[in-house]
């Protein structure tokens, strides 16, 4: 974990994940190793699977904004909105060896 990160008590972290900040993590997330979370915002009740790779993202569940910038007055554009494979919804809890990876393409 490097650079300012904050975890809300109520979110679980799973397996290896690197941190890179800053990054939050909202209330009720579960973020699944391995993962790589960079410069990123995660909403509440977001669940990241094995195998993500986010940086410069505000991402939910069914949903994520690139929010680079070149230039500190720009600002993103609605057109970033993207779904994200390795992001979605808090569901029922998958019984172990049951995962699946999934990586974003």
């Amino acid at each position: 974990m490097r650079g300012p990160c904050y975890i809300a008590p109520s979110a679980k972290i799973l397996g290896p994940v690197e941190f890179e900040g800053p990054v939050i993590l909202g209330a009720d997330t579960v973020i699944e190793g391995p993962a790589y979370l960079k410069n990123t915002l995660i909403t509440p009740n977001t669940h990241v699977h094995p195998g993500a790779w986010i940086e410069n993202m505000i991402a939910g569940p069914d949903w994520a904004l690139n929010h680079t910038a070149d230039h500190p007055a720009d600002t993103a554009s609605p057109t970033n909105f993207t779904p994200l494979d390795a992001v979605g919804p808090m569901g029922p809890p998958e019984l172990p060896g049951a995962a699946q990876e999934r990586q974003i393409s």
